[in-house]
């Protein structure tokens, strides 16, 4: 088993030890060419700081990191860690792990940082190996959302730009890094924003995916409980 950066590695490599390690997920995933590298590019993947394992020369397993600002940290952030059926066991998360930490600890970032379901007991125990905490606990739903009677007192339009330093004081909590201001702005023309105004003075947003009905900035993702863990 060889561990090495995903560098030189193609995308259609990569997106097929996606699909077979997401093969038997608890949501099983697939994904095809087109929307596996509009994910990694809307998300600025380094596959410099991506890393896998290959038996014999084929992938069999990755972590796929992306770097990007949040809050006031530069932060590596984990896109998936994956590894196929047949090569689970191996302790195969901890090594490339071991093999990617000392490397991005050589960059700009700050810290790595990722999400976990709270039911993948297995990578929550890999990740505790490789030195990760947890640092915030997301609860995550799924459901129609119940339409009342629009505000009379209020008018509503797309927003055509994002103004943070206005946005953020509306916030109560600071959002998960795929929600988070820089993914936002990288994802703008896939995403729908709707400002709602008073006198002409915006006074709330939402920021949402139409196609994948997911709300961003605030989480409203799958119906899993998820943990966000971080490396310092």
């Amino acid at each position: 088993m060889t561990i090495k950066s995903l560098k030189e590695i193609g995308y259609d490599v990569i997106l097929e030890a996606f699909n077979l390690s997401f093969s038997d997920y608890f949501i099983p995933v697939s994904v095809n060419y087109s929307q596996f590298t509009t994910k990694l590019k809307s998300h600025d993947i380094d596959l410099s700081l991506s890393v896998g394992a290959f038996d014999k020369g084929k992938l069999v397993g990755f972590i796929l990191h992306c770097t990007l600002p949040y809050l006031s940290n530069s932060v590596a952030y984990n896109l998936g860690t994956g590894v196929i059926p047949n090569a689970r066991g191996q302790n195969l998360t901890v090594r490339m792990y071991e093999h990617i930490i000392p490397i991005i600890s050589n960059t700009d970032c700050d810290k790595i940082q990722l999400e976990v379901i709270t039911k993948n007991s297995p990578a929550i125990d890999s990740y505790k190996k490789s030195g990760f905490k947890i640092n915030m606990h997301l609860l995550c739903f799924r459901g129609v959302p119940r339409t009342k009677k629009a505000n009379s007192d209020c008018s509503y339009e797309e927003l055509k730009k994002f103004d943070w330093e206005h946005l953020q004081s509306f916030w109560t909590s600071n959002p998960t890094i795929q929600n988070s201001p820089a993914l936002i702005e990288n994802r703008f023309q896939e995403l729908t924003s709707i400002g709602a105004y008073k006198d002409e003075e915006l006074i709330g947003y939402i920021v949402f995916n139409q196609n994948e009905r997911i709300f961003c900035n605030w989480q409203l993702t799958p119906s899993l409980d998820c943990k966000v863990w971080a490396a310092y």
